[in-house]
């Protein structure tokens, strides 16, 4: 029991080492941490911006979404499930209602790649902004329908 005491270290965030194998407790296995290796990832940033906030928006139940407007899914109408629509298609219907909303994407191609990458992580900070807000208001007794009296 002594040398398997000894195989044994553990570290102060809950992961111990032993026989060459490092295990995190109850977590997913940590990356790769040698630098000369390249990880393929299966994501770009900007999607996994785009990922974060629509998670953002659901911890908050979207009470801070403001979308100018919403596209409801298809539904087949002989079955009422919804129909297989394509990524192009309904990028296609978003792109008609920015341009009768008259929300168009910048011709400028530097200014259009920038707007791609920083777009979601604004949109991240107007919704930690609006919490902060909205809890602010609420413990400083200014919200209008909480604080009525």
């Amino acid at each position: 029991q002594n040398d398997e005491v000894k195989k044994i270290v553990h570290f102060t965030d809950g992961t111990f080492f032993r026989r060459s194998k490092l295990w995190k407790v109850g977590t997913l296995p940590l990356p790769e941490q040698d630098i000369l290796k390249r990880s393929v990832s299966k994501t770009t940033l900007t999607e996994e911006f785009v990922e974060f906030r629509e998670k953002m928006h659901k911890a908050t139940f979207r009470l801070f979404d403001d979308r100018p407007y919403y596209i409801a899914p298809s539904t087949d109408s002989t079955l009422g499930e919804r129909a297989p629509d394509s990524k192009e298609k309904e990028e296609e219907r978003q792109r008609e209602l920015d341009t009768i909303l008259g929300i168009q994407a910048s011709h400028n191609p530097l200014v259009s790649k920038f707007e791609e990458f920083f777009k979601p992580l604004i949109q991240i900070g107007l919704i930690q902004n609006c919490v902060f807000r909205a809890g602010f208001n609420l413990f400083m007794w200014k919200d209008p329908y909480l604080s009525f009296w």
